[in-house]
């Protein structure tokens, strides 16, 4: 009997150019604001996962795109029907919040607050200059058909420490059946392989420095045998 291999989440990496990177599952490309570039062919633009922000446009021929933010999202997916869409957001450790207990006051002038339990290991999500917890805007996206999100942990990128481990749990238990890009943290290839493990994972996200440590320390971590972003649709 043939042993089983388990399959590891994709290794995405972040590009500054449209080059294909070696050991990459996929290569993101932000089109500038300007636009994509006039002399990449329809047929090159296919092996591109596009990140097109504000003003910028999805390249012809690509297959895969990456929307900053849901609203980005729609409109694309509305203009390109034949297009996958990945919306992308910025996530962060909502703030800790203390409140009052005037059940505790017992005259010495004294005034005791403890900690909001709804703001313990909450996570919120800042696009188009508002604040919304992390499950609502999940279950929005998921409601309007977005099953592959990327999420970028604003507080794992600051601390440096690793990625988010407790953001991609918490957004596993809101949606199961979602499948998470995740980036930021990530400083070493034990980073990648401790988020790598975890479940709801669809891919890392990271730069091409990460990419060839990761793949140089572990010689099980080549490429994986996931079809790639957005498969579902090219199948």
């Amino acid at each position: 009997m043939e042993d089983r291999v388990e399959k590891r989440p994709g290794y995405h990496v972040e590009a500054p150019r449209a080059e294909l990177v070696a050991g990459a599952d996929a290569v993101i490309v932000t089109v500038a604001a300007d636009g994509p570039p006039d002399d990449l062919p329809p047929e090159q633009a296919a092996a591109f996962v596009w990140r097109v922000g504000p003003g910028g446009e999805v390249p012809r021929g690509a297959h895969v795109c990456v929307a900053e933010g849901l609203q980005r999202a729609i409109v694309i997916a509305e203009d390109a029907a034949d297009l996958w869409v990945v919306p992308r957001v910025c996530v962060r450790r909502a703030s800790q919040q203390y409140r009052f207990d005037p059940s505790q006051d017992d005259g010495s002038g004294f005034k005791t607050y403890h900690l909001n339990p709804a703001t313990f290991a909450a996570w919120e999500v800042r696009e188009d200059g508002a604040v919304v917890p992390l499950a609502e805007w999940l279950e929005r996206a998921a409601g309007l058909g977005f099953d592959e999100i990327w999420l970028h942990d604003e507080t794992a990128e600051r601390t440096g420490r690793g990625f988010g481990c407790d953001l991609i749990d918490r957004a596993h238990r809101i949606l199961p059946e979602a499948r998470f890009w995740i980036s930021g943290g990530g400083r070493t290839a034990g980073h990648v392989r401790t988020i790598a493990a975890k479940p709801g994972v669809e891919a890392v996200v990271m730069n091409a420095d990460l990419l060839r440590e990761t793949l140089n320390g572990s010689p099980d971590a080549g490429p994986g045998d996931r079809a790639g972003p957005g498969a579902q649709l090219r199948a």
